[in-house]
């Protein structure tokens, strides 16, 4: 009964653990990356300007225009993501080598797993880009999105996973 307790309290704990764990870094990632992104881009009143201008235009947009509109949203909807995945496969690869250095097998591994993930994503993201510009068969698509996703998945539990081993 105690035994029972015990590992019903480890494993809550560890998946409380790892839940925030996962929504801290994802939410840290998106704003890190969009906060660089808007820096890069343009100054606040450039971005006032071109959303202000963005939106007026669209107001005046054919039907014709808005259909084109949303078809080169089909590219750069997946390429914006894929930019977001680099920039995740940059620091897996940086903790990668850290933990190369300090000679910790485990978690190394697990940044290596969370590094091959990133990578797998980026070429599903690729694939996805690629049939917003020319026809690929959906039924190939739907594969490499589902394969992508799965290892976008494995490659945030490796990092969390990774993550938490050293932790204070």
């Amino acid at each position: 009964r105690l035994a029972e307790r015990v590992g019903e309290r480890v494993g809550e704990r560890l998946v409380e653990g790892v839940g925030e764990r996962l929504a801290e870094r994802s939410a840290e990632r998106m704003v890190e990356r969009g906060a660089e992104l808007a820096l890069q881009r343009a100054g606040q009143g450039a971005a006032r300007h071109i959303v202000g201008r963005t939106i007026g235009e669209s107001l005046r947009m054919t039907e014709h225009a808005a259909m084109h509109a949303l078809k080169a949203l089909r590219v750069l909807v997946p390429f914006v993501g894929m930019l977001f995945v680099i920039h995740l496969a940059e620091h897996d690869r940086h903790r990668f080598v850290e933990e190369w250095k300090a000679r910790r097998s485990v978690s190394c591994g697990l940044f290596a797993i969370a590094l091959l993930g990133d990578v797998t994503d980026v070429l599903a993201h690729v694939c996805v880009i690629c049939a917003g510009l020319v026809h690929i068969d959906h039924g190939f698509l739907h594969a490499v999105e589902n394969y992508g996703m799965g290892f976008a998945v494995m490659a945030c539990l490796s990092v969390v996973a990774g993550g938490n081993m050293f932790s204070k």
